[in-house]
């Protein structure tokens, strides 16, 4: 016989839906990616990585600002991932499937921290990991705290790395 809540854990491990990490070029990012794979193999889940490629403005929403002939003529179209962004979701592919797991890989455009609430939506993640990155009072202030930021808004687990 089962111990005790150990159906109950059972449950709650089944579900989760998937496990996103945050994916840049530091080695906060690696530990996120590794303790990532750990979570999605532990839990069954499905692993998603997603890079984001840091904008002031989000290309893909209208501005309704300025004048007619400051659209720029790639406004609209759909838009490529830029080339550092390509090789770093290479790099987490081989770490992942070096790991006997597979993934999603993903990218986006704008301020980390809603493209990053905004993947984990879309992924139905119900666990993200990041890595830790050390920031000062005033980021806390102006919330810049990308880790703080997503636990906020999706009022899901968020795992520092």
């Amino acid at each position: 016989m089962p111990p005790p809540g150990a159906a109950s854990a059972a449950r709650r491990l089944r579900a989760v839906s998937g496990v996103l990490v945050g994916f840049d070029d530091s080695a906060a990012a690696r530990r996120a990616l590794e303790r990532g794979i750990a979570e999605a193999r532990a839990r069954g889940a499905r692993l998603v990585v997603v890079s984001v490629f840091e904008v002031p403005l989000d290309p893909q929403v209208d501005r309704f600002y300025g004048t007619l002939d400051d659209v720029a003529d790639w406004e609209g179209q759909p838009i490529s991932p830029p080339p550092e962004l390509v090789e770093l979701l290479a790099q987490a592919r081989d770490e992942v499937e070096a790991a006997g797991l597979r993934g999603d890989f993903m990218w986006a455009a704008g301020e980390p921290g809603r493209a990053i609430v905004d993947a984990a939506r879309d992924a139905r993640a119900d666990v993200v990991v990041l890595g830790e990155h050390h920031h000062g009072f005033l980021s806390g202030l102006f919330g810049t705290d990308v880790a703080a930021s997503v636990e906020r808004e999706l009022g899901s687990a968020v795992i520092v790395a």
